[in-house]
């Protein structure tokens, strides 16, 4: 199954296999190294962690209004359901 992505400085898209989630590329339009996360809206659900509580599946949404309503403690990783990597929820979520 693929998923999509973009390279956060041209925003030029791409598909990936989601086993390389969290791994290092370069884009190959503007050739800047980032590391692969999915869109936050590509993903069908997400996990979230908070120190060693896991929560989900949830949807992006909720996840938003959680942002919005409470704050993000700097701890925060996600992953989207289909991988096992999980990411620090502001590399996913940025203003």
């Amino acid at each position: 199954m693929a998923a999509t992505s973009a390279c956060p400085h041209c925003e030029k898209e791409f598909v990936y296999d989601p086993a390389m989630f969290g791994s290092d590329a370069e884009c190959v339009e503007c050739k800047t190294p980032f590391v692969i996360v999915p869109h936050p809206s590509s993903a069908t659900g997400w996990y979230v962690k908070v120190g060693s509580i896991e929560y989900g599946p949830i949807q992006r949404g909720e996840i938003e209004k959680w942002i919005h309503d409470k704050g993000m403690p700097a701890d925060t990783q996600l992953r989207p359901t289909d991988s096992n990597t999980w990411m620090q929820a502001a590399r996913l979520f940025r203003d």
